[in-house]
């Protein structure tokens, strides 16, 4: 949860000078954050999730069922 609150507070990819951010946090798992720079405004959803399934991975399964 650490690492991704800090992600969250740091994420910036689209913007080369910014002037502000907020973030908004929409449960304990996920954030809304907008970004300002000097001619752009950027919004991203980041929630955090738990990869229960894959089919390339012998430790999960297939599917969820």
């Amino acid at each position: 949860m650490t690492e991704f609150a800090k992600s969250v507070n740091t994420y910036d990819r689209d913007v080369t000078k910014v002037k502000r951010r907020e973030v908004f946090r929409c449960s304990d798992r996920s954030y809304f954050v907008r970004v300002n720079g000097r001619l752009y405004e950027f919004e991203y959803f980041f929630q955090l999730a738990e990869l229960v399934a894959d089919t390339k991975s012998p430790d999960l399964p297939d599917t969820i069922s």
